[in-house]
């Protein structure tokens, strides 16, 4: 029933979002002023979350029922462009002004809240242009614009929620494995990005295979021996096996005997480069951070941790951009919705709850 309303009167959807949104604002609001009395902030808290849930809800259907239309998704894109440019320009500049300049310049220590409000700002208006567009869209800026900030921005506020007195930082045991799942995810993503690609179904020699093998093997021994040095030998074999075993079962599964020679070929050749290119995102992650972390921030060892999902981001969203970007609508906007704003918004509500505010249910 209430369905077949929002079919026949698409614009009502948009209603929706915008109501929802004044009544999260104003839920916020009273939070923040301390309307409700100590003992009964639970209340407010539970309405809040419940608020800011059906949030990502309401743009998915918004997004399937009344998209955007192209001429207003191309001014999207400007305004996404603008926010990128400004975050950037000031996560690179505030930390080497910081670092230069210290207490000499009073005005940086106030700097950093509306730096971290515009990014929040960012990233939820990326989740909601990105669940409202329009049924055919261009890869080429949807994919840079909306896929990477909202892979990007979900691995940061999460490990900043993290990174909080009330939830502990992982230790190594569990570190590496995510670690590894990281490489598997890497890998079979980009197995999957590079079989849909046209210019890998024209391999037809075994020739390419000989180096793309050794250099693969290379980067893998050298992955392995990083992290055992890094760690010790059970933490590079435990590793190892997180990302061998699942990916061995895949490869051994898409060479299957009925297919040609060529095939077989061009399969094993995929999954080989997708392996490769697994291994070498950690060294340019982890360099890369590393060399960031210690120029702009001092050697400071949550300077690498804020770094880390921000190059992994860029690492994945070359596949998972991909991917999503081929999806039909109204898949498209729903998933987007569900994986990349509902984090976010979600995540932003209990850094707001449980940080800025400083309570508790």
């Amino acid at each position: 029933m209430i369905y077949s309303v929002f079919q026949e009167r698409p614009g009502l959807s948009y209603l929706l979002l915008g109501l929802i949104f004044v009544i999260g604002v104003a839920e916020a609001v009273l939070a923040g002023i301390g309307a409700f009395p100590d003992k009964y902030d639970w209340i407010l808290g539970i309405l809040l979350f419940r608020t800011v849930a059906t949030w990502p809800i309401a743009a998915a259907l918004a997004g399937v029922m009344a998209p955007m239309s192209k001429r207003t998704m191309k001014y999207a894109y400007g305004v996404l462009l603008v926010f990128f440019i400004v975050s950037i320009a000031a996560m690179i500049a505030y930390p080497a002004l910081y670092q230069s300049y210290g207490t000499e310049l009073a005005w940086l220590s106030a700097f950093g809240l509306p730096m971290g409000l515009i990014i929040w700002a960012w990233m939820i208006l990326v989740g909601f242009i990105g669940s409202l567009a329009p049924r055919y869209i261009s890869a080429k800026a949807y994919i840079p614009l909306v896929i990477c900030p909202l892979i990007t921005g979900i691995g940061v506020t999460g490990l900043l929620l993290m990174t909080r007195p009330w939830m502990p930082l992982p230790d190594e045991s569990v570190g590496y494995p995510l670690l590894g799942l990281y490489g598997l995810a890497v890998s079979l993503l980009f197995r999957v990005f590079l079989s849909r690609l046209k210019w890998t179904r024209r391999h037809r020699s075994g020739l390419l295979l000989i180096p793309a093998v050794a250099l693969t093997l290379a980067l893998t021994i050298l992955t392995l021996w990083g992290v055992g040095w890094m760690s010790d030998v059970r933490t590079s074999v435990l590793f190892g096996g997180v990302i061998f075993a699942p990916f061995g079962v895949v490869t051994l599964r898409a060479l299957r005997s009925e297919q040609g020679r060529e095939q077989q070929l061009r399969d094993l050749m995929i999954a080989v480069v997708a392996l490769g290119i697994a291994m070498a995102s950690y060294w340019v992650v982890a360099i890369v951070a590393f060399t960031v972390a210690v120029v702009l921030m001092g050697s400071s060892p949550f300077g690498v941790m804020f770094l880390l999902p921000v190059l992994a981001g860029i690492v994945l969203f070359v596949p998972v951009g991909h991917l999503i970007s081929e999806m039909r609508h109204p898949y498209r906007n729903v998933l987007v919705a569900a994986i990349g704003l509902g984090p976010i918004v979600i995540m932003t509500m209990c850094d707001y709850w449980f940080e800025v505010l400083g309570k508790t249910f």
